[in-house]
């Protein structure tokens, strides 16, 4: 693979899809949650998104169907 196409497809990739955590107010990655025992647990950890349903060989439809999980609840974002 040379170079630019690498490039290319490493920055598309990480510009299609972003995950956030349902108490993510979009300026930080991170959420603190208080348990009973007063004990702050940040996670740091981001969600993982799994592909359900591909994009179907490129035809004319300007809106193919394209499904994804995540193993978060939250708000999911995606666009391209």
């Amino acid at each position: 693979v040379k170079p630019i196409k690498y490039g290319l497809i490493l920055f598309f990739s990480l510009a299609v899809i972003s995950c956030s955590s349902s108490s993510d107010n979009g300026s930080s990655t991170t959420s603190t949650t208080t348990t009973d025992d007063d004990v702050d647990t940040t996670d740091t950890t981001a969600p993982v998104i799994a592909e359900v349903t591909a994009v179907t060989t490129p035809t004319n439809d300007s809106t193919p169907n394209y499904t994804f999980s995540s193993d978060e609840a939250g708000t999911i974002t995606y666009g391209g």
